[in-house]
């Protein structure tokens, strides 16, 4: 796509380069150059056409691009949210083995707790 917006703006540059140049040659007191510029009004018009048409393609492929970047910005920033959710969980997951290997379960307690009254008996 980059290529067709790069032989767009070329042609553009041609297009505004060209009609300068004509206007630059025209001459109000020549009135023989505004007589041969009439005969080829035909051709004019259609460069005018294929010119806006381009501009107008310029257009919709930049607005195009810009919304395709848009989509990506959300899609990415979907992601990052994604990831922050699955490392929160994982720390979450990662701080509950802790502490269950920090304290015993209260069921182990109670049979330590008849091992150490058997023992004492």
């Amino acid at each position: 796509m980059k290529t067709f917006k790069i032989v767009i703006i070329v042609f553009l540059l041609f297009f505004h380069i060209a009609t300068a140049f004509v206007l630059t040659k025209a001459d109000p007191d020549n009135l023989n150059f505004l007589m041969t510029v009439v005969d080829y009004l035909g051709v004019l018009m259609i460069g005018a056409y294929l010119a806006l048409i381009l501009f107008i393609a310029g257009i919709v492929l930049h607005f195009k691009a810009i919304k395709e970047a848009n989509h990506n910005v959300k899609e990415l920033e979907n992601q990052v949210t994604n990831l922050k959710a699955k490392l929160y969980d994982k720390k979450e997951l990662e701080s509950t083995d802790k502490s269950l290997e920090v304290r015993p379960d209260a069921n182990d307690q109670k049979s330590d707790q008849k091992k150490k009254d058997q023992n004492k008996e």
